[in-house]
């Protein structure tokens, strides 16, 4: 199996279509924390994971969303909701809220 890539240059644009860049507003802290475990959970068990490991990540999700501390002018703050700017983990469960 091979893949085609395209360049944007490449592709034809018809004079009816429009090209449109959409961004959301503070992505990472408007990510409902719960919600987004329920949406979790749910798919875990949608996809017949054993339970062992949906504890697992379960609880590792946990440890991730409550360890919401950064940096700001040399105080370390602590985020109360939604996911922390700049977190590996935040793009993550950000996709897979949305």
């Amino acid at each position: 199996m091979f893949y085609v890539l395209y360049k944007l240059k490449d592709t034809p644009i018809l004079p009816h279509f429009a090209l449109a860049s959409l961004d959301i507003t503070n992505l990472y802290t408007n990510i409902p924390i719960a919600e987004t475990q329920n949406i979790l959970s749910n798919t875990l068990k949608q996809n017949s994971l054993d339970p062992h490991t949906q504890r697992q990540l379960l609880s590792w999700y946990n440890t991730i969303t409550k360890q919401n501390y950064f940096m700001n002018n040399g105080n370390i703050l602590i985020q109360e909701g939604g996911l922390v700017m700049g977190a590996p983990s935040s793009g993550l469960i950000g996709e897979f809220f949305l």
